[in-house]
């Protein structure tokens, strides 16, 4: 089954034409859906659950954000506050895990900071956050939570990046692994 793809919005991501796709078992449950890299869309502001952490002036390019190697990378030189969102295809349940990971290269910035990445809906809230030191090496983390109230479908998931400093954010896709 193919989910719906909410537009994009940015042409770059859009070529890519990524959506995401939930497969079935044997059996015909559900086993996973896949939220494609190029799936997320930029938020609005007056959807923004991140919008009151914004400390000064946001601006954010639309070449800020692009596709790479199948990986969505937040430039934060030109973007400094970025909420993103992707659209549920299908209803998701409470307790459904999303699972993918977050790398960076060398952060660096004029002085000590905190680039701040996180996932939200708008049910549940922040549903999960890490805060990584400015400078830091390269690295990466696993993203791994739990939905925490029901998402039907066309509800929204949110990505959040807040960073101060020239820096480079890539998340992969996600997979949606439903509860048993």
């Amino acid at each position: 089954m193919r989910c719906s793809q909410a537009p994009i919005g940015i042409a770059v991501l859009a070529a890519h034409g990524l959506g995401c796709a939930a497969e079935q078992d044997a059996a015909g449950a559900p086993e996973a859906m896949l939220i494609a890299a190029g799936a997320w869309s930029p938020a609005s502001a007056a959807e923004d659950p991140f919008a009151s952490q914004a400390v000064e002036l946001v601006r954010c390019s639309p070449f800020a954000l692009r596709i790479e190697a199948d990986w969505l990378e937040v430039d934060t030189s030109g973007c400094n506050h970025a909420t993103l969102v992707f659209r549920f295809g299908v209803d998701t349940a409470r307790g459904d895990r999303v699972r993918g990971e977050i790398a960076w290269a060398e952060l660096v910035a004029p002085a000590a900071a905190l680039g701040t990445l996180a996932f939200a809906t708008t049910r549940a809230g922040v549903l999960w956050t890490l805060e990584v030191p400015i400078p830091s090496d390269a690295g990466s983390v696993t993203v791994d939570f739990e939905l925490g109230a029901d998402a039907p479908a066309g509800s929204a998931l949110y990505f959040h990046v807040r960073n101060h400093g020239a820096n480079n954010w890539q998340l992969s896709s996600l997979r949606v692994e439903h509860a048993v």
